[in-house]
């Protein structure tokens, strides 16, 4: 089970001056490591991102729980705003409201670096700040820091049993099997602002990510339709006529503003594998047609989370699936149109749920999540 706070790592962003401070900066990160979080250095981890270099760090503060700021004997560069870059970095965590830590070097500064130091030591009163004079004493300092901290910060996890709730409800695609693919980060707290969430913009990103070519759940010759209810985002492709013609693609996307996505898909009538009409699609249930499925719901919530979300903040996900609406089908590899089928008697008439108690994953999981979809699927055809 994972909605046990202590298993999320706190995330700690280290702004200091880079030229000459390299050593330093590697201490910190290793510190924070020691302790248990998350380390977050801009240039040395994040080095080709498309964004100014000034969007980027900040960016990279607005993903962090603390900032540990180490001011040595250089201010470093200037931006445009006339401020030291690391004071814009402070600037932007006290606008955030997060924990600062301040580590000052005891060295005669330049003039830039001294201003600062006097501004932040004058400025918060009360502000956790120390004095070192080598890597070692920086080490055993942030550490000891961090010990006190870290206990303090209560980053929430997702409840496991959310989202086992949200699948023993699904929506129901027509008289088609279907999949209900749920996936939240781990950690609780608002991923999307909820005036981002109801905005235009936001749903043109949805789509043209759903449609690009690496994820495609969603088809270009399908109507959709969209709408905001609570606090989740709805988009709903589906069939105009409500008959089938040809094949069925229908999706249910529903997104809430903390970053929870729930897809419903058919599953069967995805492909014509004989007469258009024929009793396969109502007798069987392809186990190709699941592993695409699930590979495009991977591919979104990939996709999805490299836009809004370049430095990771939500790395690590809950993740669980389920077959609807399956009744008499039997799973079949590869199934071909015969004259008479073997049904699964009595049936299945609730959500088979394909694990007791969700995945966790990692943010490279998603993109390549072929094992993940393969354990589904071996554990479906146990259920079944």
């Amino acid at each position: 089970m994972h909605n046990n706070s202590q298993t999320i790592k706190p995330r700690v962003f280290v702004s200091s001056v880079l030229e000459g401070f390299k050593e330093y900066r590697e201490v910190a990160r290793q510190s924070i490591i020691n302790i248990g979080g998350e380390p977050i250095l801009v240039n040395e981890d994040f080095p080709s991102l498309i964004s100014s270099s000034r969007n980027v760090c900040l960016d990279a503060v607005d993903s962090a729980d603390a900032l540990v700021v180490i001011v040595g004997e250089r201010g470093g560069w200037k931006t445009p705003s006339g401020r030291l870059v690391i004071e814009e970095e402070y600037d932007r965590a006290r606008y955030k409201k997060l924990p600062i830590l301040v580590f000052i070097q005891d060295i005669k500064r330049e003039p830039e670096a001294q201003r600062f130091t006097n501004e932040i030591s004058d400025y918060i009163d009360g502000l956790f700040r120390v004095t070192f004079r080598s890597p070692v004493e920086l080490k055993a300092e942030i550490e000891k820091a961090l010990k006190s901290l870290f206990p303090v910060l209560k980053v929430k996890a997702m409840d496991d049993h959310l989202l086992i709730q949200f699948l023993k409800n699904p929506y129901s695609v027509a008289n088609e099997a279907s999949v209900r693919f749920i996936i939240a980060p781990e950690r609780d707290e608002e991923v999307i602002d909820p005036v981002v969430l109801g905005s235009e913009d936001f749903v043109e990103t949805i789509l043209e990510l759903g449609h690009s070519k690496k994820v495609r759940i969603f088809d270009y010759l399908r109507p959709k339709k969209h709408w905001i209810d609570g606090q989740s985002l709805f988009i709903h492709q589906f069939d105009p006529s409500g008959l089938r013609k040809e094949t069925v693609n229908e999706v249910r996307l529903e997104i809430l503003e903390s970053g929870l996505m729930i897809i419903d898909s058919n599953v069967t009538c995805r492909v014509i594998r004989g007469q258009l009409h024929s009793l396969l699609d109502s007798c069987v249930v392809a186990e190709e047609d699941i592993r695409a499925v699930l590979n495009t719901c991977f591919q979104f919530t990939g996709a999805l989370f490299d836009s809004i979300d370049q430095f990771k903040r939500h790395n690590r996900f809950m993740y669980n699936a389920a077959l609807v609406n399956i009744g008499t089908r039997v799973l079949v590899k590869e199934p071909k149109e015969q004259n008479s089928y073997s049904l699964n008697m009595p049936g299945h008439n609730q959500p088979i749920i394909a694990f007791d108690s969700p995945r966790l994953l990692i943010r490279s999981d998603l993109m390549l999540p072929k094992n993940e979809i393969e354990r589904a699927i071996v554990i479906f055809s146990r259920k079944i």
